[in-house]
């Protein structure tokens, strides 16, 4: 009867330490459900990230083009005028004007796309910043 004794209090002592281990391990699988989500989460604003970086690439290689079109043009525009010049001074006059009137405007789109590939830029390079301290601390 002793050893009964015993045997049912080893017993009811298994069966509350199992009680316990199943409550941890559904708060083990709690977290790592939470876990997963977050790293998710973490996954969806890292390729958000990538395409923004994408975009800014494309858009300093734009301005690149742009650079590179006007100085073709302006070389272009300038050996007509030379030819030009040997014909009419007027001629000279309205291309040189209409050359600096588009070289002053791309110029202008030049740097204002420069202007938002560089604030593209700083926002990704920010967002990945941020981003990296919060994986950090986890």
């Amino acid at each position: 009867r002793q050893k009964l004794a015993v045997s049912e209090d080893h017993n009811s002592r298994l069966t509350s330490l199992h009680g316990k281990a199943q409550e941890e391990l559904q708060a083990c699988v709690v977290a790592s459900g939470t876990a997963n989500v977050e790293v998710a989460q973490l996954i969806t604003r890292v390729k958000k990230l990538e395409r923004q970086l994408r975009y800014q690439q494309a858009m300093e290689m734009d301005s690149k083009m742009i650079w590179i079109r006007v100085r073709a043009m302006s070389s272009r525009l300038e050996a007509d005028i030379t030819l030009a010049a040997q014909k009419h001074w007027n001629t000279i006059l309205r291309k040189h004007t209409t050359l600096m009137r588009f070289l002053t405007s791309a110029f202008e789109d030049a740097k204002v796309i420069s202007g938002s590939a560089l604030d593209a830029s700083r926002l990704a390079l920010e967002t990945c910043s941020s981003h990296l301290e919060v994986v950090r601390t986890r």
